[in-house]
């Protein structure tokens, strides 16, 4: 109970919806060390999944690059550790870069975040219709399943035959 009030203490600084000025400490795989307002704490990029190893290579690369860098704190999240920020690097927003680059997706749809519409729009557009070979198969896959239902039909048949018809004639 103490260790949670002291990081309730430590993160209650960080209002919702305000643009905070950061020190990049740290940043690997795991997460973003960040400095600010007399903070040390661990982040991570708020609604974002990594769909190529060098996602999380590009954010740590941009934010050593930048000559400044921010976060924003969403108001639909708790504050607990790691904190899930939107992070600016220079002004760009480091999720909506990945986005659009391909190397991260949305990992939920929630119209009340802040960027939802902006993330949404910088993703990429997926491709709805299936391939042509994928319609093919759905085309004929109907007829197979007719030829199944007759084999087993015959199947039937055959047993009735045998069960009930051929001992009926033996008696």
């Amino acid at each position: 109970m103490k260790l949670i009030m002291i990081l309730v203490a430590s993160l209650l600084p960080f209002l919702h919806e305000t643009r905070y000025e950061a020190e990049v400490k740290g940043c690997d795989a795991q997460g973003i060390t960040l400095s600010a307002e007399g903070e040390l704490f661990h982040a991570e990029l708020f609604n974002m999944t990594y769909t190529q190893e060098e996602g999380w290579q590009d954010v740590c690369a941009m934010l050593e690059e930048a000559d400044e860098v921010s976060f924003e704190v969403d108001p639909e999240v708790s504050l607990e550790e790691p904190l899930p920020v939107y992070l600016f690097a220079d002004g760009e927003m480091i999720q909506e870069r990945l986005l659009q680059e391909g190397k991260a997706v949305l990992s939920i749809r929630n119209p009340n975040y802040r960027y939802e519409r902006q993330l949404e729009a910088a993703e990429p557009p997926r491709q709805v219709m299936a391939d042509a070979e994928a319609s093919r198969d759905a085309r004929t896959l109907p007829w197979r399943s007719y030829l199944v239902y007759a084999a087993v039909l015959a199947l039937w048949g055959a047993l009735f035959w045998q069960l009930v018809w051929k001992h009926r004639c033996k008696r």
